[in-house]
């Protein structure tokens, strides 16, 4: 059987094709290296020979293939959870009690867990300032809220002033990580999950809650009773006062009527001292024998006698008559 050699067979390969195939290989495949865009929510660092060269923002841009750039993008926008004092794993919640508790203002423990929830401001400030910007961030979170937690008493944490708490926290934690590490992130979000006493110590605090609300209810019974009497006295003082002075105007009003009487009456005395004395006498026994039949005797030289009705006195002024 004849064999017929293959076409090309023997020939050796033409090395400026293969290099031109090459070139081309490679100049699309910078090509293709060269161009990149970045999203939106996105943020881009462009190293130059591993060196930080330029930030890139949303759109499409070029490059220095590599090894000459290398791009490093991060979903900027998006928003980070820490975890301060617990971890979550596959739906679990497991306490980190190392990190949760902690002593507060008036000398108790509580158990203070927390999350803090950031997105990155600046990413060349987020990946060179730092080594772990994760650590460092959760360490300076954890530093804020045993500084806030413990300039604050007990009930504060647990119930009355957790929103002030958060707030002391997340300025405290942008202060640090923002003007002393500048890590470039924003703390948008900083939440106390539950705040308690350890376990250990529960039935005692409970005993402290519950004489601390017995307190408090006193004092607030004895306050609602202060409320009641207080204005009640002052208005009994304020209406006896008004009382006496109104006894007081009264009494100098008549005073000055008998005064303004009197000083009429002994006008008209000196004028005609008989006639006023008689009249004086004869009204004074008209009211001291108001109820009894009266005489009225009188001599010629004008004196006066009221006598009363009695039955001696009756027949004798009788036997006189006749």
């Amino acid at each position: 059987m004849q064999q017929y050699p293959f076409p090309g067979s023997g020939q050796k390969p033409d090395r400026r094709m293969i290099a031109i195939v090459a070139a081309v290989v490679v100049v699309l495949a910078g090509l293709y290296s060269a161009y990149y865009q970045i999203e939106p929510g996105e943020q881009g660092v462009v190293l130059r020979f591993g060196k930080y060269h330029r930030a890139v923002y949303n759109g499409p841009h070029l490059k220095f293939p590599w090894p000459v750039e290398t791009l490093l993008r991060e979903q900027v926008d998006r928003v980070r959870l820490l975890e301060i004092g617990y971890r979550e794993y596959r739906g679990e919640i497991r306490p980190v009690m190392a990190e949760a508790e902690m002593l507060t203002g008036d000398k108790n423990i509580v158990v203070a867990p927390m999350n803090v929830q950031y997105t990155i401001r600046s990413l060349n400030d987020f990946l060179f300032n730092t080594r772990t910007p994760e650590t460092v961030i959760h360490d300076a979170a954890e530093a804020a809220l045993r500084q806030v937690i413990g300039s604050h008493p007990i009930d504060d944490a647990i119930s009355e002033r957790k929103d002030e708490i958060e707030t002391e926290v997340r300025e405290k934690m942008n202060e640090v990580v923002n003007e002393t590490y500048r890590i470039g992130v924003n703390i948008r979000q900083v939440q106390l999950r539950d705040v308690r006493v350890p376990d250990a110590v529960v039935e005692a605090f409970r005993d402290v809650t519950s004489a601390k609300e017995d307190s408090a209810r006193s004092i607030e019974q004895a306050e609602g009773y202060r409320n009641r009497v207080i204005p009640a006295a002052q208005a009994d003082s304020i209406r006896l006062t008004r009382d006496a002075e109104a006894y007081a105007q009264r009494r100098i009003f008549v005073a000055r009527g008998d005064s303004a009487r009197f000083t009429q009456i002994y006008n008209e005395y000196r004028k005609s001292r008989d006639v006023t004395e008689k009249r004086l006498y004869l009204e004074t026994m008209e009211r001291i024998l108001a109820r009894q039949p009266k005489y009225i005797v009188g001599d010629r030289q004008g004196s006066v006698i009221v006598l009363p009705n009695t039955e001696g006195l009756g027949s004798l002024l009788e036997g006189g008559r006749r």
